[in-house]
């Protein structure tokens, strides 16, 4: 089984997905792309690997391309339409530097993809809440006098963060989780883990939800080395249509009429018997 295969499996795994997936409603327009960030500072300089394995999964299938270095086969990105419920994207991407007396320092500015969902509610009266799941998986370490790994993930709705995870691991400066320090120094960090996120999606809506995934290494003395593997899948899991409040009907007019005029004559009766 080659490596995209093993990955598209895991990833099936993760997302519970089963032999009768439902469809996604035929109000929601939803296109899944991923993109590999071929700038310069993806580049190693000095001693390591990058490689990685990205793509989308329609239909329960995955669709990607491979990068080894900062060439990608047999492109830099992948797009397609969405029909089934639980397809999304994943990225598998693993890095490593080390230093020695061949180089002054070896440094991994910044390994990086791309993904978004661009969704279109093309209904007029129904509004959706929309729920994705994250599943992801991160190992990183450094070792040495001064190195550091660093590995990012987030999911963002319009500059809004809906999920994020920054985790480093650094012999020098200290490791630390989403701003907070743990009061360690390098050494091997580890976390996996999964999240549910709802968004809405109004009548005539349109979503343009973003997701970005960096890893960052630097070993800058003879004999530090730095690694990262990070492993993010997203998958649109369920649209529910949302049902609006059944309306309460005001009383009808008739009615309150004639329970007026039955009081007006109850009450002129009372007054007779008296």
């Amino acid at each position: 089984m080659g490596t995209k295969a093993k990955l598209a499996l895991a990833l099936l795994l993760l997302w519970g997905v089963g032999a009768n997936a439902a469809l996604i409603p035929s109000d929601l327009d939803v296109v899944v792309s991923v993109n590999f960030d071929d700038s310069p500072g993806g580049e190693i300089e000095g001693n390591g690997t990058q490689i990685a394995s990205a793509g989308v999964i329609v239909g329960g299938v995955f669709d990607g391309f491979s990068v080894d270095g900062t060439q990608s086969t047999p492109s830099s990105g992948v797009s397609s339409v969405l029909t089934d419920l639980n397809d999304g994207f994943s990225i598998d991407s693993r890095t490593q530097v080390s230093n020695d007396s061949q180089v002054d320092e070896s440094i991994l500015p910044g390994f990086g993809f791309d993904a978004f969902f661009d969704i279109k509610n093309t209904s007029l009266i129904d509004t959706y809440l929309l729920t994705f799941n994250i599943a992801y998986s991160v190992a990183l370490e450094a070792g040495g006098d001064d190195a550091y790994s660093d590995i990012e993930m987030d999911f963002i709705n319009d500059l809004t963060d809906l999920w994020f995870l920054d985790i480093s691991s650094d012999t020098t400066f200290g490791n630390y989780r989403n701003d907070q320090d743990l009061l360690d120094f390098g050494g091997p960090m580890n976390e996996r883990g999964g999240v549910s996120i709802n968004v809405l999606i109004t009548p005539g809506q349109s979503l343009f939800l973003e997701s970005q995934i960096t890893t960052s290494l630097g070993a800058y003395v003879d004999g530090d080395f730095a690694a990262g593997t990070a492993i993010l899948s997203i998958g649109l899991n369920s649209a529910e249509k949302l049902q609006d409040p059944s309306p309460v009907n005001a009383p009808n007019t008739f009615i309150v009429l004639c329970i007026g005029l039955l009081t007006v004559l109850f009450k002129m009766q009372l007054k007779r018997k008296r």
